[in-house]
């Protein structure tokens, strides 16, 4: 989990019930069984298994990398976390050491990938995005089914100097890249499983208001607004969630660090005795990846033995109410919604 920054900030991304397949034959089937499902003769029919003629499926790379990325689409559309060998494969360097990877697949049936030829269709479109590196780097690979089979591509943008157009262009992936990206994906998806599961331990995360209006939110809500570390079990919600109640109001996310300044002082005020020990300990330590942060959490609150605190609210003069759009005008200068709109619908070149 990162640092809440004033524009950036930690995106949900709900995933898909485990249960949920795609309809691809071969994936459904491979994302189904066990992952050494194609070379266990005791899965096969009993006269397959003592027949010496009988061969096992073999997938090829391609296939094998791309049921990775589907099995881990099955469980969430995107997941983070600190793997390392495909950034390694594909830059030929050794990864940083701070370095998280970010793979995010969506459905991609209707498109086609740059070189495409009649008959080829893209199945699956996915992005690797690696952080924190410089000026950032972000790999779209697409799954598209060809007539030899399975490939995947990079698809990559250049621009021509002559005419300022973008072209689009794919290069096939190598065999040593596909077994990185595999194994990336399959870690990420154990990974998300183990993060959901630490959740789920935590019980209830969430207390409705009282009578009065009055609600209590758990410790790693409160936690995260004191320290401006992500550290909630729901993420931005539960962040969101004590922002908008301690202030009465909507937050935005360019909004946030304003928030944060305003609701941070009355609890650290309120809870500093109680919790400040593990204040101290989250700036010296703090937990690498939403793992460690949910396992920190689980810790607290069983030598707190709640979950759950009370959160005062603002007096009106301790907050300002402020439209975001403004706010950004005034952060930003007042032509920053134009800039946002030509970045968002380019205008062609010349005469239209």
């Amino acid at each position: 989990m990162t640092d809440f920054g004033y524009e950036a900030y930690e995106h949900d991304y709900p995933g898909e019930p485990l249960d949920q397949r795609r309809d691809y034959d071969m994936y459904h089937l491979h994302s189904t069984l066990p992952q050494d499902a194609f070379h266990r003769t005791d899965l096969l029919p009993q006269d397959a298994a003592h027949n010496p003629e009988f061969t096992p499926i073999q997938l090829t790379p391609e296939e094998t990398c791309s049921a990775a990325l589907i099995d881990l689409q099955n469980v969430t559309p995107s997941a983070t976390g600190n793997v390392k060998a495909f950034f390694e494969s594909f830059i030929g360097g050794e990864a940083p050491a701070d370095l998280h990877t970010s793979i995010s697949t969506v459905d991609a049936r209707l498109g086609q990938h740059p070189d495409a030829v009649p008959g080829d269709q893209t199945l699956l479109i996915t992005t690797v995005d690696f952080t924190p590196i410089e000026d950032g780097l972000v790999v779209r690979v697409d799954t598209v089914s060809t007539d030899d089979g399975i490939r995947l591509y990079e698809v990559y943008s250049g621009v021509d100097t002559n005419d300022n157009t973008i072209s689009y262009h794919g290069r096939q992936l190598a065999s040593w890249e596909l077994t990185a990206l595999e194994a990336d994906a399959a870690a990420l998806q154990q990974y998300t499983i183990d993060c959901e599961t630490e959740r789920l331990g935590l019980g209830p995360l969430i207390e409705e208001a009282n009578e009065q209006g009055e609600r209590r939110f758990h410790v790693g809500d409160v936690l995260s607004v004191m320290t401006g570390r992500s550290l909630s079990p729901r993420g931005r919600r539960g962040v969101s969630d004590v922002l908008d109640y301690m202030t009465d109001d909507q937050v935005c996310n360019n909004q946030i660090g304003r928030f944060l300044s305003e609701c941070a002082p009355p609890l650290t005020a309120k809870y500093e005795e109680l919790l400040g020990p593990y204040i101290e300990n989250i700036a010296k330590n703090p937990p690498n990846g939403d793992l460690e942060a949910l396992r920190l959490i689980a810790e607290i609150t069983e030598t707190l033995g709640t979950s759950m605190l009370e959160v005062p609210r603002l007096s009106p003069e301790d907050h300002i109410k402020m439209d975001h759009l403004t706010e950004m005008e005034l952060d930003y200068g007042s032509n920053v919604m134009g800039k946002l709109t030509r970045l968002e619908n380019p205008e062609p070149d010349g005469d239209s």
